[in-house]
């Protein structure tokens, strides 16, 4: 089964990509139904969420975005923001690996 992180989040239904052209969509809301959607099914369906205003972006963006973000606030800050978190992971390291020493 492919990832789901790259396909559009849906209030209210759960999104999965079964093969190329197969998507398996399923109600999360405690009722039992899914069906298996062509793209083409799929793209209707996700232009009427979209209408409805039930559709929120890809788990994948919203971590891109994030990133971004943190890097421009990085660049700023002129490199303040970050500046001690090589330390702070060398140190953690370090007693993580004393630990393992005793």
């Amino acid at each position: 089964m492919a990832s789901s992180i790259f396909l559009p989040r849906v209030s209210g239904y759960d999104i999965n990509k079964i093969s190329r052209d197969h998507y398996a969509v399923s109600v999360n809301n405690g009722n039992i139904g899914a069906c298996v959607m062509n793209k083409k099914q799929f793209n209707i369906f996700i232009q009427d969420q979209k209408e409805k205003g039930n559709v929120k972006p890809p788990v994948a963006k919203v971590g891109l975005l994030t990133t971004l973000g943190l890097v421009a606030l990085n660049l700023l800050t002129k490199g303040r923001l970050f500046k001690n978190a090589k330390g702070l992971i060398h140190r953690a390291f370090e007693k993580v690996r004393s630990i393992f020493k005793k």
